[in-house]
């Protein structure tokens, strides 16, 4: 798999999972992956070039294919952005020829027929920007409030803060080791929506293996997130969804030095 992958994201796609053996053809073009698009939720399959000979386009381009009955059968194919190179319909005709080896025979595939004939993720609403001061106002406080509850304890000797308040998470695995149903379409929200940029002292990648989860916002910024085991009920308010998932941000405190109780001079004896 590529390390430019970023987690599960290939372009604007969400991947889910690699079908393994799903048609004859998959073998001589790529991998062959289920996948959504990100923005709109509708489903897709995604192939990808996994050796040498396998297909790669060499630029972006976007078709839309229609099929119609009136007034008369018929099939078209729309260019919403064309190839720039010398051979524009060569690179086309390529990436087609691709995706027709791999759709030969995947009728018969149950779990392709499944993702492919599910209904787009409905959107969720957004916040407010009221409400997005409230939830960051709470996150403060709850940060600030071991730390209150830490002053008013003695000072233990060679104690230290974490240098991170957030808790341990599994990292997301690759695509293809994700179990099937590893996000429902038509589930409901479980929590709020991610903002669209971090807040104020957030993490930004590179985060912390094992522990911080990166995820890309709507401004472009790759911030760093913990996972967080919540009831649906409880992520609701108290967390961020992101692929059926309870997230809060990774916002680290400053370390405290450590310190040691003074130890009182020893009086002196008086003489006899």
């Amino acid at each position: 798999m590529s390390s430019n992958w970023q987690k599960n994201r290939v372009g604007p796609y969400t991947v889910l999972r690699r079908l393994r053996n799903a048609t004859g053809g998959e073998g001589g073009v790529g991998r062959l992956y289920t996948a959504w698009q990100s923005a709109t939720g509708r489903p897709a399959l995604l192939v990808t070039a996994a050796a040498p000979g396998h297909y790669a386009p060499a630029e972006e381009y976007r078709l839309r294919v229609r099929a119609g009955t009136s007034p008369s059968p018929y099939v078209a194919l729309e260019v919403e952005r064309a190839p720039q190179g010398t051979n524009p319909l060569g690179q086309v005709n390529d990436g087609l020829d691709a995706l027709a080896c791999v759709l030969e025979g995947l009728e018969h595939h149950p779990e392709a027929m499944a993702h492919l004939c599910a209904p787009a993720a409905r959107p969720r609403a957004r916040m407010r920007s009221w409400q997005w001061a409230a939830l960051a106002g709470l996150l403060a406080c709850s940060a600030l409030a071991p730390r209150a509850w830490k002053a008013a304890q003695p000072i233990p000797e060679e104690t230290e803060q974490p240098a991170l308040a957030s808790v341990a998470e599994e990292a997301l695995a690759e695509p293809e080791a994700l179990p099937v149903g590893a996000v429902d379409a038509q589930r409901p929200a479980v929590g709020l929506d991610l903002p669209p940029r971090p807040f104020k002292g957030q993490r930004k990648a590179p985060c912390e293996d094992g522990t911080e989860f990166e995820i890309e916002l709507k401004d472009g910024t790759r911030a760093c997130w913990v996972q967080i085991v919540y009831s649906r009920a409880a992520c609701k308010t108290r967390g961020y969804e992101w692929q059926g998932r309870c997230y809060l941000p990774s916002i680290p405190t400053p370390k405290e030095p450590s310190s040691t109780l003074p130890v009182p001079p020893v009086p002196a004896q008086r003489a006899h």
